[in-house]
């Protein structure tokens, strides 16, 4: 397929798969026990140790910075290790709104009771998240906001501190009795979106949102105990809002907005650097080959309405030396390399001369830098850049590539080869900077600073059954995430697993080589993983993103031919192809935790019956989900994402509503040149402390946060083969 069928999905899981398992080179022995290790910064020094006013590295004394539970609550360790009270670093704090960011707006109906929360920052602008804060301002007691009648002020003060900040909220009068309040926001700014047409059940007229994003809708007597609300608008995705108890009287739609390639939401540029990751972790010394990508954090509510290319970076066709976005390859292999490629008939190569790059890419070698410099687009809002790099060594590599190009694939071997490099990955992590729409950047530098070098060891007594398949799902992986609260999310450590030769047990591997002279595991880990267990590695938290919301996503999925062949599935049931479910775990799992079957919810089950299209798409609930998340989507002639509609629902039956003229419909080709089918992505979630009808009431804690709080989810995506395609090559 030309077009990911993920879609946004691939955010948070095909990122991962250019992550895989990291791990740091061990320090050495003799320099731990010694301290004579010669230094002119911190970064000479391997962790655990400072540069002294001798020059000499030392063991640190105090806390340990990587260590988040070093200091006692209301602590935090820094850099010089040093327990220091959170509120004596804060110099700026933020009040968290509506749409889980910092600065967006906070709009919500009369007698609703919001949860308030805020984040400190320091004088680098690196959020403080051990802060504690005192509220005040209008109706509020400790941290609950009761909205009363008229707009108010809320305050935050930093404890400990002289510190505030401010936050607006607007109230909106209650609604009249056989009337429900539609209030239809930005899911980025938290603003009033003017000119939605708003529609109750499937049957009523348009009504559109004044200069506010209000519209007074009313809902039919016939409505048992439940309605359904859409807004349409153009260039924003559509949302659907179904299972509101007819009680509520005030709804919060959010809309994400839909920008064209061509304009970019925003993002940062910059240098990045190497030149920390390889005195810290190198002995100073740099590898053959390095290479980093470079993003910026994303709203977890945002991840199913942004677009994979303005996450990543669009990258150039028809590439030649010269061409904007294109890159020789002979600036970074090596001559003697260059000279053993073969040639075409032509005496051409056989590796083109320039190849693509998105922005977010950083690579370079020995012999010169390909690109040292990132453009790495962002959602517009407060967001912080981060990267994953590594430094590789040509002799790491070398015997690998034969492995792929050989006519009988080893998957055990070439999985054994190739885990091991990933213990050389990295991570770089800036600070919070605005980034408008519109194509604007914000500037600044980044060097890759940290290993993957914390370990955990998970038991993996059994996994959950294919809906599928009927048979157990043989394939494992763990990633952590930490979500900087008020910014968005990014990844800090993955491992990938398997059961590959079919004895029911994930296979033991290798994750790092532990030989003496290079010692590259930690002093507690072997090097080999053994059988029926996984391990995963990560960074310690840096300065942004300590004592963040931290969490292990523990993903079980089936692999093989019947993964994405929906026709060779054994079940009556045709429809699947995509399918995994994950557990959810705050913070960092213990070495020795198990993970079971009964960790995780079930797939929703889709009528078999039903004819094979996305419009009339008909499921049932999956065992032990709260809620559901569907995402429809549909091509335009250039093969991108036209039009999307995001649809909430807590039952497994939904009445969608006509799509007003003059808009597309993603559950309807109207082109006979697609290359793609439509798409939906269906996401079940298990919530934690917290109900669907809380959050679908506009109480300033909506719907499109759901994913925050989440603690166990499953992903569908149907197959739905060359619908209405002439070429009818999908299959």
């Amino acid at each position: 397929m030309k077009k990911n069928l993920f879609g946004t999905m691939a955010l948070s899981l095909l990122l991962a798969g250019g992550a895989a398992l990291s791990l740091n080179s061990c320090k050495n022995d003799e320099e731990e026990e010694e301290g004579k290790k010669e230094c002119t910064s911190k970064f000479d020094c391997d962790p655990g140790f400072i540069c002294n006013d001798k020059g000499k590295c030392e063991a640190m004394s105090g806390c340990d910075p990587t260590d988040e539970n070093a200091c006692k609550a209301g602590e935090i360790c820094t850099d010089l290790g040093e327990c220091v009270a959170c509120g004596k670093l804060a110099k700026k704090c933020e009040i968290i709104g509506m749409t889980g960011q910092v600065g967006s707006a906070l709009t919500v109906a009369v007698g609703s009771k919001t949860n308030l929360e805020a984040v400190a920052l320091d004088e680098s602008g690196a959020p403080i998240y051990c802060a504690t804060f005192e509220f005040s301002g209008g109706s509020v007691s400790g941290s609950e906001y009761t909205a009363a009648a008229g707009d108010s002020k809320i305050t935050a003060k930093v404890s400990g501190s002289d510190v505030q900040c401010e936050l607006s909220v607007k109230v909106l009068d209650a609604s009249a009795a056989e009337s429900v309040q539609v209030f239809v926001y930005d899911d980025a700014t938290g603003q009033g979106v003017a000119g939605a047409k708003v529609v109750v059940d499937a049957d009523s007229d348009y009504i559109e949102t004044d200069a506010s994003g209000i519209a007074a809708v009313t809902v039919k007597a016939a409505a048992a105990t439940t309605f359904t609300v859409t807004a349409f608008k153009a260039d924003y995705n559509y949302t659907t809002i179904a299972d509101v108890p007819v009680a509520t009287k005030s709804v919060a739609v959010p809309v994400g907005h839909r920008p064209l390639k061509s304009e970019l939401a925003g993002g940062s540029k910059g240098k990045f650097s190497f030149d920390e990751f390889a005195k810290s972790f190198l002995g100073g010394t740099h590898q053959d080959f390095k290479a980093a990508f470079v993003t910026n954090t994303i709203p977890l509510s945002s991840v199913f309405t942004f677009d994979l290319d303005n996450f990543l970076g669009s990258m150039t066709s028809g590439c030649s030396i010269g061409k904007d976005g294109c890159y020789s390859l002979a600036d970074i292999i090596p001559d003697s390399i260059m000279s053993l490629i073969p040639k075409d008939a032509n005496g051409n190569s056989m590796v083109p001369e320039a190849i693509p790059l998105p922005g977010g890419a950083v690579v370079g070698a020995k012999k010169s830098d390909m690109k040292a410099t990132y453009t790495a687009p962002a959602i517009p809002g407060q967001r912080i850049p981060w990267a994953l790099g590594l430094e590789i060594a040509l002799n790491d590599v070398i015997g690998i590539v034969p492995m792929f190009t050989s006519k009988t694939i080893d998957v055990p071997t070439i999985f054994d080869a190739v885990l091991p490099l990933f213990s050389k990955f990295g991570t770089a992590v800036g600070v919070p900077a605005a980034m408008p729409a519109g194509g604007a950047l914000a500037s600044q530098d980044l060097s890759l600073s940290e290993k993957f070098r914390i370990y955990r060891e998970l038991k993996v007594d059994s996994l959950p059954a294919d809906a599928e398949s009927k048979a157990q799902m043989d394939a494992i992986g763990i990633l952590r995430l930490v979500n900087a609260r008020g910014y968005g999310a990014m990844l800090t450590g993955l491992t990938l697993s398997a059961d590959i030769d079919g004895n029911g047990k994930i296979d033991a591997a290798t994750v790092c080589k532990n030989e003496k002279d290079k010692k590259e595991c930690p002093k507690d880990v072997s090097g080999k993983v053994p059988e029926g267990s996984v391990g995963i590695l990560y960074a310690p938290a840096q300065k942004s993103i300590k004592n963040a919301d931290d969490k292990t996503i523990v993903v079980a999925a089936p692999i093989g031919k019947q993964l994405m062949n929906a026709e060779k599935l054994p079940s009556a049931n045709e429809y699947g192809a995509i399918r995994l479910t994950a557990n959810v775990i705050k913070g960092a799992p213990k070495t020795g935790d198990s993970i079971k079957a009964s960790d995780f919810i079930g797939l929703p089950t889709i009528d078999a019956s039903a004819p094979r299209t996305v419009k009339d798409y008909a499921f049932e609930n999956a065992q032990g989900a709260d809620m559901n998340l569907l995402l429809y989507s549909a091509f335009n002639d250039d093969n991108d994402f036209s039009s999307r509609w995001v649809v909430y629902s807590k039952s497994g039956s939904i009445n969608l509503p006509k799509v007003p003229d003059g808009m597309g419909d993603p559950r309807v080709q109207n082109s006979s040149k697609y290359d793609d089918p439509e798409v939906v992505v269906h996401l079940s979630l298990k919530l934690d402390g917290v109900t669907y009808e809380n959050l679908v009431a506009n109480n300033g804690n909506n719907v499109e946060r759901a994913l925050e709080q989440m603690s166990k989810f499953s992903i569908m995506v149907p197959y739905y083969p060359s619908i209405g395609n002439n070429d009818n090559d999908n299959n």
